[in-house]
């Protein structure tokens, strides 16, 4: 469950802040607003010939915290908020991990707030970050700092975009890698909705 909170904070926040604040106005995601999109991941591992593909959309809200759905193969949703996390199939419960027993899950957390936020600075802290472009197209590789190695899934995110991010790649140290395709992304100033609001709420409820 770590690698898709991370996956989300790589490939989604980081590079919007990270070019909002490098080369002027784009799009940001502030307190009270909500942006919703759809995802394509690929997945690829060594000595197979083809990728595993998923499909689904997300939901970032802060300060509520994030919805992570895969529709397809198999339908699964990660919900992320300041509690912990929750992964569960429909109204199937499978894994819960809570930021008392996992501190590392309120880091990333806390790294999500301060990226939506724009400090970069507290961004600096985890990752060194390469940037080139400009607004209309943009690049960023970002790698982890000695210190935030461990535990750290991926040994370098890169991703591309114009207002949004529209493309990720993850690469992890035992080679493999995931790609991430994002499209229909739009923010929106509504409130979460009532199914998304009874996710959130369920990861503060479950035990």
């Amino acid at each position: 469950m770590l690698r898709t909170l991370f996956a989300v904070f790589g490939a989604v926040f980081v590079p919007i802040c990270a070019f909002a604040a490098a080369f002027g106005p784009t799009e940001q995601l502030h307190k009270g607003e909500v942006l919703r999109g759809r995802f394509v991941q690929e997945h690829y591992m060594e000595g197979i010939e083809k990728p595993l593909k998923s499909e689904g959309h997300f939901v970032i809200a802060p300060p509520y915290g994030v919805i992570w759905a895969i529709e397809k193969p198999m339908p699964l949703t990660v919900t992320a908020t300041k509690e912990g996390s929750l992964q569960r199939i429909g109204n199937v419960m499978l894994m819960r991990q809570s930021t008392e027993k996992f501190p590392y899950i309120g880091h990333i957390t806390d790294m999500l707030g301060k990226a939506l936020g724009g400090n970069l600075e507290a961004l600096s802290v985890d990752f060194v970050m390469k940037k080139d472009g400009n607004p209309k197209q943009w690049r960023v590789k970002l790698t982890p700092r000695t210190q935030a190695k461990k535990g750290f899934p991926f040994q370098s995110i890169t991703a591309k975009g114009s207002r949004f991010v529209e493309e990720a790649v993850l690469i992890r140290p035992s080679g493999f890698s995931d790609v991430f395709v994002f499209s229909n992304q739009a923010i929106t100033s509504d409130p979460p909705s009532e199914s998304e609001k009874m996710l959130f709420a369920a990861v503060a409820r479950a035990k």
